[in-house]
């Protein structure tokens, strides 16, 4: 079961290098996504976040908004920078462009991608 944005595992607390906003106020989602380069369950949990942004009600909990998240990504180190910046950049734009959903799916709206190559006989 995925844990809720804003609950942290006991020993995640790690001190902000630059002393962001976040990081007393939101400690808990601003160590947790401290660790998306290079955690993957802190990955999941972002990208989860960012595509149920405009779904669930985020507003009483204690979350960095999508709005917010390229700031927070420019006052951090990084072990992998490039990495990191790939993450908030497609976590932000999910989150700024809601799903669309099939109902509103029209003969020229582009196909679904066929992920796997289909096996011929």
């Amino acid at each position: 079961m995925p844990r809720h944005p804003g609950i942290s595992r006991a020993g995640d607390r790690q001190p902000c290098p630059k002393g962001c906003a976040f990081s007393r106020s939101l400690h808990t989602h601003h160590d947790s996504l401290l660790t998306v380069d290079n955690d993957p369950h802190s990955l999941l949990e972002l990208m989860e976040l960012a595509v149920t942004w405009h779904e669930l009600d985020y507003s009483g909990t204690q979350v960095i908004p999508p709005s917010q998240w390229l700031d927070f990504l420019d006052c951090h180190q990084w072990h992998d920078p490039d990495l990191a910046e790939r993450i908030f950049s497609l976590a932000t734009d999910i989150a700024r462009h809601p799903t669309r959903h099939p109902q509103h799916e029209t003969a020229s709206s582009p196909s679904i991608l066929r992920l796997a190559p289909a096996h011929v006989s």
